[in-house]
């Protein structure tokens, strides 16, 4: 039985512990009947992360940052918990992965709502062009969602199909305060323009104190506007 097993920052119910290497299926089956442990694999790495939730489907790291893990979703859907070898611990029937609500919320165009707590801090960012890849990301109270397409046909057509973001982080508190800061104290002007055919386009919008402060650009970017991009890369560099 593993002890001490840390609880999901989303559901808040106990997570399966990632196992690594060869153990002895003999010594673990009955926690991973129960699904307390989750195999990973022979090879473990500074990228291996500490803690899995079978029900919101994401993987934990040891200083509590996250991500929507597709290798808990496949086997939350396939029921494939790397049993090859063990038939009689797969149950036949399979199951459908469903996005948490505090994750769906954010896929929704008008999840920045002044009815939020005054202490909810979010935005919405998009970016793109003609020429040029599209980026969303969205972020609400310590979590951001980051997808990135080809052409504006791909964006309306996964928002249209509201499928399963790309990726998906849960921001440990130090990062979350750093963000939330930057996004409070952070100057924007309204608008951005220079009068070039095609470019980039991009628009930001910032929830804080139940204020929604928008900003947008047509191929002019101020200071703050890459600073963000920075803030967002190295999340996602972590991973």
């Amino acid at each position: 039985m593993v002890k001490n097993r840390k609880k999901c920052s989303i559901c808040k119910e106990p997570m399966a512990l990632w196992l690594f290497g060869l153990p002895d299926f003999t010594e673990i089956e009955v926690a991973l009947r129960n699904k307390e442990i989750v195999l990973g694999g022979c090879c473990l790495s500074n990228l291996s992360p500490k803690w899995a939730c079978f029900n919101c489907g994401f993987s934990y790291y040891t200083d509590g940052l996250g991500f929507l893990d597709y290798d808990i979703i496949e086997k939350i859907e396939n029921r494939d918990l790397f049993f090859s070898d063990l038939e009689d611990l797969l149950p036949k029937e399979e199951s459908v992965y469903t996005l948490p609500s505090k994750i769906h919320q954010l896929l929704n165009d008008d999840f920045l709502v002044k009815e939020t707590s005054k202490k909810s801090v979010g935005f919405h960012f998009y970016e793109g062009g003609y020429s040029a890849n599209h980026d969303d990301v969205r972020y609400l109270d310590g979590i951001l969602i980051w997808n990135q397409y080809e052409s504006t046909t791909d964006y309306l057509k996964a928002n249209f199909e509201k499928k399963v973001p790309q990726s998906v982080y849960i921001l440990p508190p130090k990062i979350k305060n750093e963000l939330n800061a930057f996004i409070t104290a952070s100057k924007w002007k309204k608008d951005y323009f220079q009068p070039i055919c095609d470019g980039k386009q991009w628009e930001m919008k910032r929830l804080f104190e139940k204020n929604i402060k928008s900003s947008s650009g047509s191929n002019d970017f101020p200071e703050v506007y890459f600073k963000l991009l920075e803030i967002i890369k190295e999340i996602k560099i972590m991973f």
